[in-house]
């Protein structure tokens, strides 16, 4: 049976792009796919804040563990 772990997205509610974190800097993207995944809610939610003040989502979902 494949392993799962938690991820998290976040979502700017009046564009509707998602944040896509890189190499220590924060970018923005319209593609879900292309949005980066946060590990954990409470580093999603201090980067939401810190980037996009207090209209965001924060979308959960399930990773699957690739060994």
């Amino acid at each position: 049976m494949p392993e799962y772990t938690q991820a998290f997205l976040v979502q700017d509610k009046d564009s509707g792009l998602f944040l896509r974190p890189r190499e220590g800097d924060v970018g923005y993207t319209k593609y879900v796919d292309q949005a980066g995944p946060f590990d954990s809610y409470e580093e999603a939610f201090e980067t939401a804040k810190y980037n996009l003040g207090a209209n965001f989502l924060i979308w959960s979902f399930g990773r699957r563990v690739r060994h």
